[in-house]
């Protein structure tokens, strides 16, 4: 293998990783009997009731 292809090969495990990260903080469930808050940046955005919260990963986050 050359060091063309184990750059591309890094390259690609890397980009699948940060996706994979992404695509992790991007779906979260809230508990029953809980109620999740949305930040963005750090102020208040909205409320999530129980069930699937879908966010925008890495500006967004979810507190219950």
């Amino acid at each position: 293998m050359t060091n063309a292809g184990i750059v591309e090969l890094s390259v690609l495990a890397l980009v699948v990783i940060v996706g994979l990260v992404a695509l992790k903080k991007t779906v979260n469930i809230v508990q029953q009997g809980q109620v999740g808050v949305v930040q963005r940046l750090g102020e208040y955005k909205r409320i999530h009731e129980p069930g699937l919260a879908i966010i925008m990963p890495f500006l967004e986050n979810l507190t219950t």
